[in-house]
C-alpha cells in the first residue's frame, strides 16, 4: 500500500508542473497575411484613404486557454508600399514622411499592454508605445480589442496622429488648392495563427 501511495505521488509531482506549464506559454505570433493597415484623413476637396500593400510584424503573448499578457509587439511598413490608389498621391506621401535621412519606413514598438476584460473569445487592452514617423519618435497610447475564433486571433486597434508633431507638412496638391488636414488616423486589424495551427 505504501509503495502504491508513494507511486501516485511522484506521477502527480511529475505531472502537475506539465499541466501549469500547458496552461500558459510564452509564444510568437506572427503577423498573418490577412493582416491590413490603413490611413484615413480629410481634405479641402475631400476625405481620403491610403492602404498599406505589405508590412512585417510579430507579437509575443502567454497564451492557454485564452490569451493571459502581451509581452512585446512591433510593426514595420515602408513607406513605398503605401498605396492612396493615386501615383500623385502616393508621391507627395512619400515626400512627406521621408525625412531629411529619407529614413524608409515607418515603425511602432510596444512599451507596455494593460488587458481588460479578458476571456476565451475576447480581450480589451490599453496600449503604450513608441511610433516612428519620418525620423521621429514619440510615445503614443490607444485602446485595442482582440476576439478569438478557433485558432485565429484577430487585434483591432486605431491610433490618432497629428503630422505636424513628427515634423510632416501636410501633403498639398493642385497648386495648393487641395490641403491635406493635419490630423490623421492609423487603423490596424492583425491577425495571427494560435499555436495550435502553426
Amino acid at each position: 500500500m505504501k509503495t502504491l501511495l508513494t507511486a501516485i505521488l511522484m506521477a502527480t509531482t511529475l505531472v502537475l508542473p506539465l499541466q501549469a506549464q500547458a496552461q500558459t506559454d510564452s509564444v510568437t505570433l506572427d503577423f498573418g497575411a490577412d493582416t491590413r493597415v490603413w490611413v484615413t484623413g480629410t481634405s479641402t476637396i475631400h476625405d481620403w484613404e491610403c492602404k498599406v500593400t505589405s508590412q512585417s510584424g510579430a507579437m509575443t503573448a502567454q497564451v492557454g486557454e485564452e490569451l493571459t499578457a502581451i509581452g512585446a509587439a512591433s510593426l514595420e511598413v515602408k513607406v513605398d508600399n503605401i498605396d492612396c490608389d493615386s501615383r500623385k498621391m502616393n508621391k507627395k506621401v512619400g515626400e512627406a514622411l521621408n525625412d531629411k535621412d529619407k529614413t524608409p519606413t515607418i515603425a511602432f514598438e510596444m512599451e507596455s499592454a494593460t488587458l481588460s476584460d479578458a476571456g476565451s473569445d475576447s480581450l480589451s487592452a490599453a496600449i503604450t508605445g513608441q511610433l516612428t514617423l519620418a525620423g521621429v519618435t514619440k510615445t503614443v497610447e490607444f485602446p485595442l480589442a482582440g476576439t478569438h475564433t478557433g485558432d485565429t486571433m484577430t487585434f483591432t486597434g486605431s491610433v490618432p496622429v497629428r503630422m505636424t508633431e513628427y515634423g510632416i507638412d501636410p501633403p498639398t496638391a493642385m497648386f495648393g488648392t487641395l490641403k491635406t488636414g493635419d490630423d490623421v488616423v492609423v487603423h490596424f486589424e492583425v491577425v495571427t495563427q494560435l499555436p495550435s495551427a502553426q
